[in-house]
């Protein structure tokens, strides 16, 4: 039987992922991690033991294997856009 997902009822599968995670401040970005992804919408699923691994990565304060920089843009440059939409 397979799994559907507990937002859309699409099919999940086990893949591989990337995981965005903000703590502090800071954005940790974690490869290659075991997951369930729907098909249809993408929603990503971890198990608990997946968590607690990572969990314990960040406790461990571990040398990064790669560093990117990332642009940041302010919002706050397009307010009057934003107004417009809203």
């Amino acid at each position: 039987m397979e799994e559907k997902c507990q937002f859309c009822g699409g099919n999940v599968k086990k893949k591989t992922v990337s995981l965005d995670l903000w703590k502090k401040e800071k954005l940790y970005i974690f490869k290659n991690v075991p997951a369930k992804v729907c098909e249809q919408c993408g929603e990503k699923y971890f198990s608990s033991k997946i968590y607690g691994i990572i969990d314990r990565l960040l406790k461990e304060n571990l040398k990064p294997d790669e560093t990117m920089v990332v642009p940041v843009l302010s919002f706050k440059k397009f307010v009057k856009e934003t107004e417009a939409i809203s």
